[in-house]
């Protein structure tokens, strides 16, 4: 059987680590391809990874970038037989696919064809799944539609955020990824195609932070608030002329007695900062401004919020 004997790995995130250090140990890791600063825009990605280019020359693994026109010739000097594509945030174009002759692989952190795109983690919260997949297949130009390989089924906690599931198909890429070299190399790995319903995650924005009271359900404040924490803002809020994100939103018993959304139901040391919403109630409970991070009870009482004021 063909084995993976010298594999890339294409990142842009710490999140690869486990997987790279995988590879390293088992003397499969050809290379790293990344980015350059310039090309992520986003500030957060800018950090994640300078950490892990910061990482990875420490540990005196190669690197090159994506841009660089010697990319196939160091493929070729790296002898690399594979790829394997996993915090990636740019498209891969069709010469370098071309190279691994459809040996290149993805990691996605969705139970594809649902979530294709750049962000599966924030729109899976956003929608409250209680389960997902991290799948392994086949990448391919149409975004996230190659057939699948293998994947691992992984639990979605009530009070996951962004940070912490992240952090959790991080820990559970290297076991899939060494299943898969073993399957791989021993004709058991069963490709299929992808089957079922798409949906698509695309790159989140400013703007997917902004809920209207009226509009969105007790449900849909929940799931952005953990969707959007700590990376994305949360939700933003409006009061009195100030913009903040609350990160943290659960449900509420608390009656609304038909209010219209938005407005102040009740603050309460007990109960908190409650707030009516399209179907309910929600409970603010962690709000971030310019001067700090407050309970929901805190935060109203330093902003002189009361029961019926209307939030924006």
């Amino acid at each position: 059987m063909e084995r993976l004997n010298k594999v890339v790995v294409f990142t842009t995130s710490c999140v690869s680590i486990p997987v790279i250090q995988l590879l390293a140990s088992q003397n499969r890791l050809a290379g790293v391809v990344t980015l350059s600063q310039g090309d992520l825009g986003d500030s957060r990605l800018v950090g994640d990874l300078q950490q892990l280019r910061q990482q990875l020359v420490q540990a005196n693994i190669p690197l090159i970038d994506l841009n660089d026109t010697r990319l196939l010739a160091q493929f070729d000097h790296w002898q690399a037989s594979a790829g394997l594509v996993f915090g990636f945030s740019h498209k891969i174009d069709a010469q370098v696919c071309d190279y691994f002759d459809g040996e290149i692989f993805n990691l996605h952190a969705s139970d594809l064809p649902a979530y294709r795109g750049s962000n599966p983690i924030y729109w899976q919260l956003r929608d409250n799944l209680t389960q997902t997949q991290l799948t392994l297949h086949r990448l391919t130009q149409q975004m996230d539609s190659g057939e699948i390989g293998l994947q691992v089924p992984l639990a979605i906690h009530p009070f996951d955020n962004h940070q912490s599931l992240s952090l959790r198909v991080m820990q559970a890429a290297p076991q899939l990824v060494a299943d898969f070299i073993t399957g791989y190399e021993t004709g058991a790995i069963d490709w299929r195609a992808q089957q079922g319903e798409v949906s698509l995650a695309p790159r989140v924005n400013v703007d997917n932070a902004q809920l209207s009271w009226s509009e969105h359900t007790v449900a849909d404040f929940i799931g952005a608030a953990r969707a959007g924490n700590p990376h994305h803002g949360g939700v933003a809020v409006h009061v009195n002329g100030g913009t903040f994100n609350v990160m943290q939103i659960t449900a509420s018993s608390q009656p609304s007695y038909g209010c219209v959304p938005g407005t102040v139901l009740a603050v309460d040391k007990e109960k908190g900062l409650i707030v009516a919403a399209k179907d309910g109630a929600v409970r603010l409970d962690v709000i971030v401004a310019q001067s700090g991070y407050y309970s929901g009870y805190q935060f109203a009482v330093f902003y002189q919020l009361d029961a019926g004021m209307i939030l924006g």
